[in-house]
């Protein structure tokens, strides 16, 4: 049995001012730009992107989606619905939809008549009578069904409508694609595409510091071997306290952290080896 000595450093990530306000300004979302929409969506047109950019910010703050989390689950789940912005409405006829009571299908045609539309692809005539009754318009009679996929407007407040009535913020808040591609989908189908599009968005719109350190009050001890690891430079790491955000950053991000940190109560421990 032979001792030594090691050095661990105690550090109270709220006690660093310049960190606590870093981790606040992590829940403010970055602008959604254009270009970002474009980057994020990269099989889009600059025309697509320009038809859904004005009305994505303003059913977004609408609907609360409001921190990078929730509009990168958000955005990742009507990029994979709609093909990245290319698609308004399902392929499919929507005669595999007739007589789906529980889509509200009770009349005949309804199955075609209320087909997938708009981002998250609102199907059912139950879903377009309660969607329509949200914004007091008639999207029930005639050809106005068709519009929650013509209408830009409407194609992303179907989105938003659906994502706040089954609370898909909360499961967003907890990062949690599978619950809400479960919720949307009524399985897992697309996951791999859904969980590629949130890796984008989340690199995009995450601020660094939040993809680097856990949002946590409590004193993290980092290892010497931990320590020297995040100040080498040119080099990728895994921070091993995340789930579910994107792992991959730059010993730059983790630099800057570490520089925002100030070192406080080092203490001496005797490990039995």
């Amino acid at each position: 049995m032979k001792t030594r000595d090691v050095e661990c450093i105690a550090i109270p990530l709220a006690a660093n001012a310049d960190f606590a306000d870093n981790i606040s300004s992590a829940q403010q979302p970055i602008e959604l730009t254009q270009q970002t929409l474009q980057a994020i969506f990269q099989h889009a047109t600059a025309a697509q992107i320009a038809r859904f950019h004005a009305p994505l910010l303003a059913t977004m703050a609408t609907a609360q989606i409001n921190t990078p989390l929730r509009q990168a689950h958000f955005l990742a789940q009507v990029g994979h619905e709609s093909g990245e912005l290319r698609y308004t409405e399902e392929l499919a006829s929507g005669a595999a939809y007739e007589g789906r009571k529980d889509l509200g299908n009770t009349q005949p045609g309804d199955g075609k008549r209320f087909k997938g539309r708009g981002l998250i692809q609102l199907t059912g005539r139950a879903n377009y009578t309660a969607f329509g009754a949200s914004i007091a318009q008639d999207l029930c009679t005639g050809d106005t069904p068709t519009r929650v996929s013509t209408d830009p407007a409407l194609c992303v407040a179907a989105a938003t409508w659906f994502w706040t009535t089954h609370s898909l913020n909360a499961l967003a808040d907890r990062d949690d694609l599978q619950a809400i591609t479960r919720t949307i989908n009524g399985g897992t189908n697309g996951l791999q595409d859904r969980q590629r599009l949130l890796d984008r968005a989340k690199q995009l719109l995450l601020p660094a510091v939040q993809r680097v350190l856990p949002p946590t009050s409590q004193p993290v001890a980092l290892s010497e071997h931990s320590h020297k690891s995040a100040n080498s430079e040119g080099k990728t790491h895994t921070n091993p306290h995340q789930s579910g955000v994107v792992k991959a950053i730059h010993a730059t991000a983790w630099s800057r952290a570490n520089r925002l940190i100030a070192p406080t109560n080092q203490k001496r421990q005797t490990l039995t080896l």
